[in-house]
């Protein structure tokens, strides 16, 4: 019982993580910074090019140390400057597209150095004590590997990510199923996922250096296509291989409602794959259309919002997904949305970011999301 709790418990940890860092915006707050330098990567072509770099700036100042690290929360009283291995999965991506190797490769060596352990583990984020990974933050940063790989031709990095998809393999897929997490201080896993760790354009990618992950995908495509709550736009959480049941979020229970973050992440899946998910998206323009805003907690069946919070992450998610589904035009509002709330007080010492100037807390997450959803729009 102590393995197996100690494996929910860091499962629960990150997964409060990566459902976003919920920020009320109508208590928004402006303090100070210089205005971040001008970047080698705007597009002339895109229109949130000055808006990316800005960010950007924000983030080289704030979050990014100088040996890689990504601080999760600047918060001077009760911050976090350890690095979850989302922020560096999500920063070697935005370098990669971006053709910025220098940016990469310290990002990287820092991922070597202290999130990749010997046995060719990836910790979920950094820490002698941390034991276990998080599926979804493997692929995307095996994924992002292969693509330096192929982009820039450096053995290193082919090597490296097909050492940890084969390790990822042979610890967390099961039947076909790939388990969320893998603790190894106690060879142990959960036999359940979330949906929206099931990274379908990476797996598929797998497949053509281990034709082993062919089951994987067929098997987390039937799990996510069925995913969906009857009758709503909505996804749920959990899939559990033991039982065969979908299951809602943790508060559900308490709120009725679910996190919109992991129903965006499932749907993005789904689209980078070329299925539609018609149902969301037309939910999405409606509620642009009728709010001119997404909330972060959702009663899936009455469809109405269980808090008036709104997210960075929730913003930045669904322009990706949007234009992931071919809406460029609901991308850019949902873009254009989210920037009502980016620091833009140039006295400010927060220039350029997305959070809360009142505490301080400027959480990785929101800003790497932001930056990654800005960089699409400029097609590069």
């Amino acid at each position: 019982m102590k393995r197996y709790c100690f494996g929910i418990i860091c499962i629960i940890v990150f997964a409060s993580i990566l459902a976003g860092i919920i920020y009320n915006f109508s208590s928004k707050q402006h303090v100070n910074l210089p205005a971040a330098a001008s970047s080698i990567f705007l597009s002339e072509n895109n229109k949130y090019g000055d808006k990316e770099q800005t960010l950007l700036g924000f983030i080289q100042n704030h979050l990014v140390g100088s040996f890689g690290e990504v601080a999760t929360n600047t918060c001077p009283e009760n911050g976090n400057t350890g690095t979850l291995s989302e922020s560096i999965g999500i920063l070697m991506y935005y370098s990669l597209i971006n053709d910025d190797r220098p940016m990469f490769e310290r990002v990287y060596r820092y991922f070597e150095k202290e999130l990749l352990t010997e046995g060719f583990h990836i910790k979920w984020r950094s820490g002698e004590d941390v034991t276990c990974n998080a599926s979804i933050d493997d692929l995307r940063i095996i994924g992002v590997l292969f693509g330096a790989y192929e982009k820039w031709g450096d053995e290193k990095y082919f090597q490296v990510s097909l050492t940890l998809q084969q390790k990822l393999y042979d610890f967390q897929v099961k039947g076909g199923s790939l388990y969320q997490l893998y603790d190894w201080k106690y060879n142990s896993t959960k036999a359940s996922t979330p949906l929206c760790y099931l990274d379908l354009k990476t797996l598929k990618k797998l497949m053509y250096y281990n034709k082993d992950w062919e089951e994987v995908y067929d098997r987390s495509l039937a799990i996510v296509s069925g995913g969906r709550i009857e009758g709503t736009p909505f996804y749920f959480k959990y899939y559990d291989y033991k039982s065969g049941e979908y299951q809602f979020d943790e508060e559900y229970n308490d709120n009725r409602g679910i996190c919109l973050l992991y129903t965006l992440y499932t749907a993005l899946n789904m689209a980078e794959e070329y299925f539609p998910t018609d149902e969301l998206l037309n939910w999405i323009k409606d509620e642009m259309d009728n709010r001119n805003k997404l909330y972060a907690w959702y009663d899936p069946y009455s469809k109405e919002p269980v808090s008036d919070l709104e997210s960075t992450a929730v913003y930045a998610l669904a322009s990706i997904y949007a234009r992931s589904s071919g809406d460029g035009v609901l991308s850019e509002r949902l873009l254009d949305r989210m920037l009502e709330f980016m620091v833009d007080d140039l006295n400010s010492k927060y220039y350029g970011g997305f959070g809360n100037c009142e505490t301080g807390e400027f959480y990785s997450f929101d800003n790497l999301t932001a930056l990654w959803a800005l960089t699409l729009s400029g097609d590069k």
